[in-house]
């Protein structure tokens, strides 16, 4: 069976790991001599490191925080939520977000061991821990609680891409047979633009030559916030939900050297996203939230760059 046929049908099956279609995906962009698709799986494989720039859909600020211990009676406290309202900004973001840099094969494992629980929980930093101790009561242990699914909807964003990419490159293979011939037939431009934009969004522009393919986001969105309130509307997010985001941004402006949202902007972006994942906002899905996430991001001039290696 040609590679096209046989990884399509691998990515429909929802029987069968996506790390096993993932690998021959790779062969598939090896094939094309795409180095986007090739850098696009192989971070998937084997997960993001510092520095490398995080999807949004692998971006959830919906954590909620409990602690374990005994209060200043001495009584245990058996995993009792807190609000993160007493922390500085750094460290709500920090504690209200969490970085999944996992590879698939890593998220496919977790999602498999929890899916009875339904939710995971990930340590708290030893320096959260510290100033958390110092304010309420002497904790045994801190965790954020993460509902798995998060990890599969992150899981079949990448297949959806994935399987995208494969449905239009057979559209536009010149010949039934799909042969590595067929594949490489394909006009370079025609290629590198099925991948781009459904890898990065159809927003992004590419540059490419014989020896370079380079990829620009475009960003009309800085600090503009009639382009901003237009853009939440593109998307579909009804009215009531776009205010709340809006009346965030409005109270907290864009501050020269920023580096991260400010807390009420990610409060209300956490708000929404954790509807829309409930399927509680009707025709919106992770995609959306990627786009949510994105223009918000771009208001801002800022670019999601893994911050702390949360695993």
């Amino acid at each position: 069976m040609d590679l096209l046929l046989s990884l399509h049908d691998e990515l429909v099956d929802a029987n069968l790991p996506l790390s096993k279609a993932l690998r021959k995906a790779k062969s598939l962009a090896l094939n094309l001599g795409n180095q986007e698709l090739k850098k696009f799986v192989d971070l998937e494989i084997n997960g993001y490191k510092s520095g490398d720039q995080l999807p949004p859909y692998r971006i959830y600020s919906g954590c909620r925080n409990y602690v374990s211990g005994t209060d200043w009676l001495c009584q245990p406290v058996e995993w009792q939520e807190i609000s993160l309202s007493r922390f500085p900004p750094d460290i709500q973001t920090t504690l209200g977000t969490h970085l999944f840099t996992n590879g698939i094969i890593e998220l496919e494992s977790l999602a498999e061991r929890y899916r009875k629980d339904g939710i995971f929980g990930v340590e708290w930093p030893a320096d959260c821990t510290e100033i958390f101790k110092t304010q309420e009561l002497p904790i045994v242990r801190a965790a954020k609680h993460i509902n798995t699914f998060v990890i599969e909807q992150i899981i079949e964003t990448v297949r959806d891409k994935l399987l995208t990419i494969v449905v239009q490159l057979l559209n536009v293979t010149p010949n039934d047979s799909h042969t590595e011939a067929d594949l490489k037939s394909i006009p370079k431009e025609t290629v590198t633009t099925i991948i781009t934009n459904n890898i990065y969004g159809a927003n992004a522009i590419v540059a490419s030559g014989t020896e370079f393919s380079q990829t620009v986001i475009t960003n009309n969105l800085q600090g503009n916030l009639g382009a901003l309130e237009a853009r939440l509307k593109e998307i579909g997010l009804p009215q009531n939900h776009a205010n709340e985001i809006l009346e965030a941004v409005k109270q907290e402006k864009p501050q020269k050297g920023q580096k991260a949202l400010g807390p009420k902007v990610a409060k209300a972006i956490s708000n929404v996203t954790d509807l829309i994942l409930r399927s509680m906002v009707k025709g919106l899905t992770i995609a959306s939230i990627e786009l949510l996430i994105d223009a918000v991001y771009a208001y801002y001039a800022l670019q999601h760059l893994i911050q702390h290696a949360i695993r």
